[in-house]
């Protein structure tokens, strides 16, 4: 499993539904298109115009699928208007690794 972590900034006049609406519409090109989509969720800051969306893949090649096929999409583009541009500097991949909460002891 492969987790993608997404952070930006929505442009300035860009209401939260506006951004929603939106979000919600590229999450169904996702679910409908994407091979390898396995669930995404969209967080808030609760004190600034950040947003973190986290995207998880099953694995790497899904990603590298998903970024050609995603990225001709109207819904993809629509989406990506309203954000704030850095240039991908906010996109992080992460790889499972698994924990045995047996090991941890809590007192």
């Amino acid at each position: 499993m492969l987790l993608e972590v997404v952070t930006y900034q929505v442009k300035e006049g860009v209401s939260e539904e506006e951004l929603i609406k939106l979000s919600n519409n590229f999450e169904m090109i996702l679910k409908r298109d994407i091979a390898g989509f396995v669930r995404r969720e969209l967080t808030k800051c609760i004190d600034s115009n950040r947003w973190i969306e986290l995207l998880w893949w099953d694995s790497e090649s899904s990603v590298k699928e998903a970024l050609v096929k995603v990225t001709t999409t109207e819904e993809f583009a629509q989406y990506c208007e309203i954000l704030v541009d850095n240039g991908g500097e906010d996109i992080k991949y992460f790889s499972e690794v698994s924990i045995s909460h047996e090991s941890v002891k809590m007192d």
